[in-house]
């Protein structure tokens, strides 16, 4: 089994560190800033049962307190889910990335399924590339 924690930091600059420490991890989450184009994603390979990554982005509003959107990606077979879900709780969200390193899967349930929405910002983004 084997990691990638890839860090976006602005257009065309990502990072990836393969296997990293939880000192890593952690870091990297600190680190993010408030910009669509500022997220960590923590990738499984192979996929750790269903689960290929899990991935953070704060979410951009007017809100006082920093708000974290987690994403969690799961393959069956030909499909595929996201699932979503947001806190404010940076230990919480640490924590699940330094465990999914560790090989445990994220408990899902209670997430919101954002497969659909995804796919939209996957498109999105790509009309945008193409210009």
């Amino acid at each position: 089994m084997s990691f990638n924690l890839k860090i976006c930091r602005g257009e065309d600059k990502m990072e990836t560190t393969t296997n990293p420490s939880p000192e890593t991890i952690e870091q990297a989450i600190d680190d993010i800033i408030p910009a669509r184009s500022n997220f960590v994603i923590l990738e499984a390979t192979p996929r750790l049962q269903d689960c290929d990554c899990i991935q953070t982005i704060i979410k951009w509003d007017d809100k006082p307190q920093i708000e974290y959107m987690v994403e969690a990606h799961f393959k069956y077979g030909e499909n595929f889910t996201y699932y979503r879900r947001f806190t404010t709780d940076v230990d919480w969200l640490k924590k699940l990335f330094r465990m999914f390193a560790l090989e445990e899967i994220p408990d899902v349930e209670g997430w919101e399924d954002a497969t659909e929405d995804v796919l939209a910002q996957i498109e999105e983004s790509r009309k945008r590339k193409d210009g």
